[in-house]
């Protein structure tokens, strides 16, 4: 006999805490004179997802996802299919972790049961609504307590040693996972301005900082940029002559960046506003990508193959599930 998932426990409590973000799940394209509680979403085998577990669950995912809100409606289509997905996966999963006996860490599944009774004691609405919830997310618990074991097992694979065949064959066949990236040593002239400051004190920091340029690159040495930056620059590199050491691309802002990878060597950048202020950069030296050696990084490489080599039987894992289960979605609802 079949199951029926709902959240209705949790769906009261979020109409009680959090009124204002009801927007994505009251999309109803039948008219208002349904229950959401009982109405189909999807059957998978013997079970049923309602159409409020459904939209409960899209309703977290997209709290989590889509915080910043201003999300393209195609997107927003696209994410509904993802989760609708991701829901008939949790119901092949737990019944899969079930057929296998595994059992729920119940001791863990109770102690965040306390620690949530902690935190919202005191809230509105709280013991009004708290045993239907706790039931709720008992179970949801239980269940993905179940989950991460099988998860384990299936990733069960057994690690080479790290200078076997595979291993190399591995690192032969992704050599840019092992490449140390081009690396550039910079030094630093930071004109400090407040992010408050108005246009007059950032006209006034690159006014400065033309006048700085032309003397730069009147004598370019690393010797007087060293100078200069221990008397104007205010970001801490300055005890160092501006000195930054070597970066690569990522420690630094996407636009800085690119300024560098046009410079050549022992030459000055333009004055450049960043976000603490006006910038002036000296490239000291570049160092060109450099694959590292395989008895270098063969643990390294290993590793790295050992995860793909998870994530492989795990996606082939539930891909077999879902083809060998019986599954609808009512689309209408997507």
């Amino acid at each position: 006999m079949g199951i029926r998932i709902t959240f209705v426990a949790l769906a009261l409590w979020s109409a009680t805490i959090a009124a204002s973000d009801t927007k994505t799940s009251t999309v109803n394209p039948h008219g208002d004179k349904f229950d959401p509680v009982h109405e189909v979403f999807a059957t998978v085998d013997d079970d049923v997802i309602t159409v409020q577990a459904y939209r409960q669950y899209l309703q977290q995912a997209m709290r989590r996802k889509f915080y910043h809100g201003n999300v393209p409606e195609e997107r927003i289509k696209a994410f509904r299919k993802e989760m609708a997905d991701e829901l008939v996966e949790r119901v092949l999963l737990v019944h899969a972790a079930k057929q296998k006996n595994i059992a729920p860490d119940d001791k863990a599944v109770e102690s965040r049961l306390a620690a949530l009774d902690k935190k919202n004691a005191g809230k509105p609405g709280w013991e009004k609504h708290r045993e239907p919830i706790v039931k709720t997310l008992r179970q949801r618990w239980r269940e993905e307590s179940q989950l991460q074991v099988l998860e384990a097992q299936v990733k069960n694979i057994a690690a080479p040693a790290p200078d076997g065949k595979r291993v190399r064959g591995f690192y032969e066949n992704n050599k840019q996972k092992f490449t140390t990236p081009e690396r550039v040593r910079v030094s630093l002239i930071l004109l400090k301005v407040a992010p408050s400051s108005g246009t007059p004190a950032w006209n006034a920091a690159r006014e400065e900082g033309k006048r700085l340029v032309e003397r730069l690159r009147k004598n370019s040495s690393l010797k007087n940029f060293a100078e200069l930056a221990r008397i104007h620059s205010a970001d801490p590199s300055a005890e160092h002559g501006g000195d930054m050491g070597f970066v690569h691309q990522g420690m630094l802002a996407a636009p800085v960046y690119k300024v560098l990878e046009k410079m050549k060597v022992d030459t000055v950048s333009d004055a450049i506003s960043i976000l603490q202020g006006v910038a002036i950069f000296r490239l000291n030296e570049r160092q060109p990508p450099k694959l590292n050696s395989f008895e270098s990084v063969k643990e390294r490489a290993r590793d790295l193959w050992l995860r793909e080599k998870q994530r492989e039987a795990w996606h082939d894992y539930t891909q077999s599930l879902r083809s060998n289960a019986k599954v609808t979605i009512n689309e209408s609802y997507l």
